[in-house]
């Protein structure tokens, strides 16, 4: 989905661990991949024009809100089924390359994080993600491998550009 926005749309979008995608900050998209029996399911959802839950606004946004474009969804379809397509071939040919490739547009990568996780809020600096896609956060206690993690609802001071919250 990253890509296919960045090369239908020339945006920069970033990917925001483990499966939103960013453009100027905000949840423009996301995944969910869940395995059932032995098959393996992608869900994929974008915000192409949508109006959103005015509480939602200062996380989330539309392509047309971040780029002043309406794209069809009808005619944006097609390129990308074709990017996760290239994608899944490039997972299953070498995984390294699709792990580097998600490194390189991590928007978490190097920064300070908060993510809660079922026994409660993980503070540290997001130094990798590992080859199982674990998020791998630097501690006060030493790292962590994170499998998965929520987002808070702080109140996001717009000053601390240096804290990535989940």
């Amino acid at each position: 989905m990253q890509e296919a926005l960045e090369e239908e749309l020339g945006v920069e979008a970033r990917i925001k661990w483990p499966n939103d995608i960013l453009l100027n900050g905000k949840k423009v998209a996301g995944h969910l991949i869940d395995e059932i029996g032995r098959q393996i399911v992608l869900g994929v959802g974008m915000n192409f024009t949508n109006k959103l839950d005015p509480t939602l606004v200062k996380e989330a946004t539309t392509i047309q809100a971040e780029t002043g474009l309406t794209v069809n969804h009808h005619a944006f379809i097609n390129p990308l089924l074709s990017s996760i397509e290239r994608w899944i071939e490039k997972l299953e040919r070498d995984p390294r390359e699709v792990r580097i490739r998600c490194l390189d547009v991590c928007a978490s990568l190097g920064k300070q994080a908060e993510v809660r996780v079922e026994q409660g809020l993980l503070q540290g600096f997001v130094t990798d993600i590992d080859e199982f896609g674990r998020l791998v956060l630097e501690t006060e206690h030493g790292e962590l491998r994170v499998c998965s993690g929520t987002l808070p609802q702080p109140d996001i001071d717009p000053d601390r550009s240096d804290l990535f919250y989940y």
